[in-house]
């Protein structure tokens, strides 16, 4: 299809002494040389989309002598890396522009590696995964990791049933390998007769120009890689009995560059040869034989290697998070009071913090019921109608978040509870009255009661507010409200402008407000814990959040002070 700007990109093109080859399923296709400072290098522009949503392709058509013999980023072999996908729009309203960047940052990036070599060496180290599993010239076999201890040599590998999105799951925790089944409708069974061998290493693998296919090779590999590495393999599959009841061999290596993986077939009628039924010595012996023979004529047998896909709840939880959040709320005890519309939200981020996992817990208490005309604004919908929220909204993310541990508390929110085993209480309740029974328990036992994190949307979701409260020292729930004549609970820090809208039905009354409300409340709430988490101090205590267009007055995010005369905390 001819579009505007065609003509340009061909007279550009055709400028740098680039010719038009045969368009091939709308792929318009270019023959041309870019200048490296080592030289002329042949490529082939490929372009299929004039929007640019993806990238032009870039492939060396013929590898110039004065490359080196490896080359990061692809360049060698196929289409290369010059951009990482989605680090730079390119113009579709200037073709002919976005043609020359893509063409000038495959040029720098050429020469970057040309005059750059220990650059290059690192950066494969860096793709050394895609190189693993990246090869057609031998079988890649997908599986995921799931929960595996730091000290553990060995795991097991499970087949789930029917079919989920991985095959193969290598775990050392049954439990948690059941519960991710049981997140994608499946069964987990082991396969008794495939072992997984756990090693560990500080050294980054080598990436050969040609890496292993054979058994062979890939022990001549593991010795240029890690002699001791090589040692304890070598040990393993001369003293590991498991070998002699096995069908096939998994071995994955915890590595700087993530695990490493690959197995081999146990050629069972050779371990058959080399054991005596019932000597225990001679199986034993076993075990040196077979290594020998995967040193001489077993050498040759092929490999497969192992696309890994970290499954783990540490990896999960805390790969988008950094420095001192790294941990995220893992290890902790939560208790989230409310689960209603802000609560729902505050769930799912908690979950996706980290909260339920590595030995915490997240306790949800509500003893509501999901109503109708609570889906609206709600993060659970039609299929949790009429179900206690906290036991609906804990069924769901134990779906989403198999190894995170949720307890569902369908009960009544009162001073009776025990509220001292926990680590923090987040209140998304809304009710005042509620939270000022809350903040009283904490006042009345200062230094023995978890901080609150007490959130609410204000009037019909002009703006939503948070307060953290965890010491006398700055201001308490009841220190938001101060005493005026004729009025003894005036807001201290008035934020509305207008009356709020109530609506009403039979008895009762109700606030009208959007979804998005509920939303910015979760945010707010995410973004303290976040704070706290990365500088130890959830500081501002005290934050508004406003919607944009809302008519309010603006209310300064701070550490609220005592307030003088509180009659909370102000005898305290």
């Amino acid at each position: 299809m001819e579009f505007e700007g065609l003509g340009d990109v061909l007279r550009y093109l055709h400028g740098l002494g680039f010719t038009a080859r045969p368009t091939k399923n709308g792929v318009r296709r270019f023959l041309g040389t870019l200048k490296s400072i080592a030289g002329l290098v042949p490529v082939e522009l490929a372009v299929a989309d004039w929007g640019f949503l993806v990238y032009p392709k870039i492939r060396i058509t013929e590898k110039p002598s004065f490359l080196p013999a490896r080359m990061a980023h692809g360049i060698v072999g196929g289409d290369f890396c010059y951009l990482a996908e989605g680090s730079v729009v390119l113009d579709r309203y200037n073709p002919a522009g976005a043609v020359a960047f893509c063409l000038q940052q495959a040029t720098s990036l050429i020469d970057q590696l040309i005059s750059n070599p220990a650059q290059s060496e690192a950066d494969i180290q860096i793709e050394f995964q895609s190189y693993w599993t990246g090869s057609s010239a031998g079988t890649v076999i997908p599986i995921g990791l799931s929960e595996l201890s730091s000290d553990a040599n060995e795991a097991q590998v499970y087949r789930l049933s029917p079919r989920a999105p991985f095959g193969d799951i290598v775990t050392t925790n049954k439990a948690a390998v059941d519960r991710m089944a049981l997140s994608w409708g499946a069964t987990a069974q082991p396969l008794e007769a495939r072992c997984c061998w756990l090693f560990r290493t500080t050294a980054a693998p080598v990436a050969s120009s040609a890496l292993p296919w054979t058994v062979k090779e890939t022990l001549t590999w593991l010795k240029t890689w890690d002699s001791s590495l090589y040692a304890a393999i070598q040990k393993r599959i001369e003293s590991d009995k498991s070998i002699l009841d096995s069908s096939r061999i998994y071995i994955l290596i915890d590595s700087p560059v993530g695990w490493i993986g690959f197995g081999f077939t146990v050629n069972r009628r050779y371990i058959t040869k080399a054991t005596t039924k019932g000597t225990a010595g001679s199986r034993r012996l076993a075990g040196k034989a077979y290594r020998q023979y995967l040193h001489g004529f077993g050498g040759s047998d092929k490999i497969v290697r192992l696309y890994t896909t970290d499954l783990s709840s540490d990896f999960v939880h805390t790969r988008n998070l950094s420095g001192s959040l790294k941990n995220g709320l893992s290890g902790l005890n939560i208790a989230l009071l409310g689960c209603g519309s802000v609560g729902g939200y505050v769930a799912q981020a908690l979950t996706r913090l980290g909260a339920g996992t590595d030995g915490g817990v997240l306790t949800l208490i509500d003893n509501q019921l999901l109503q109708p005309d609570n889906i609206g604004r709600h993060a659970l919908g039609f299929n949790a109608l009429l179900k206690r929220k906290s036991q609906a909204l804990k069924d769901e993310l134990d779906l989403q978040f198999p190894y995170s541990t949720i307890e569902s508390r369908p009960i009544a929110i009162t001073p009776k509870l025990d509220y001292s085993s926990f680590d923090l209480l987040i209140n998304a309740t809304g009710e005042e009255p509620l939270s000022e029974m809350l903040n009283a328990l904490r006042i009345s036992n200062d230094g023995a009661f978890p901080p609150i994190l007490h959130a609410w949307i204000k009037g019909n979701g002009e703006c939503v507010q948070a307060l953290w409260t965890d010491s006398l020292k700055h201001g308490c729930f009841r220190c938001l409200r101060r005493y005026e004549p004729g009025s003894e609970m005036a807001e201290r820090f008035q934020v509305l402008k207008n009356e709020v809208e109530k609506g009403f039905r039979a008895c009762q009354h109700f606030t009208p407000y959007a979804v998005s409300a509920s939303l910015s409340a979760a945010a707010l709430v995410t973004d303290m814990l976040i704070d706290w988490k990365k500088n130890g101090s959830p500081s501002p205590r005290f934050r508004t959040r406003a919607v944009e267009n809302a008519d309010t007055y603006k209310i300064k995010n701070q550490d609220i002070t005592p307030l003088s005369g509180c009659p909370a905390c102000g005898t305290k």
